[in-house]
């Protein structure tokens, strides 16, 4: 499977999370935005960048961490 098709896999399971707890997805027309998805929980819209983890899970609840840190001014 190449990186593609697991970020692919990585979108639809957070689509498929969301639709589970209620809230809305849409996606950008144009493939070229700093965002993956918009989540819409009917208060707020929520941008998401959606990333693919080979590790398994430190915890019981399937979370990752991940530390993130911005470069530059983008």
């Amino acid at each position: 499977m190449d990186n593609w098709q697991k970020g692919q896999i990585a979108e639809q399971r957070v689509i498929l999370r969301a639709f589970e707890k209620g809230i809305r997805v849409s996606r950008p027309i144009i493939d070229d935005s700093r965002y993956d998805l918009i989540l819409d929980d009917g208060v707020t819209l929520k941008k998401a960048q959606v990333k693919w983890g080979d590790e398994s899970p430190r915890d019981s609840s399937g979370a990752v961490v991940v530390k993130l840190f911005k470069v530059g001014n983008n």
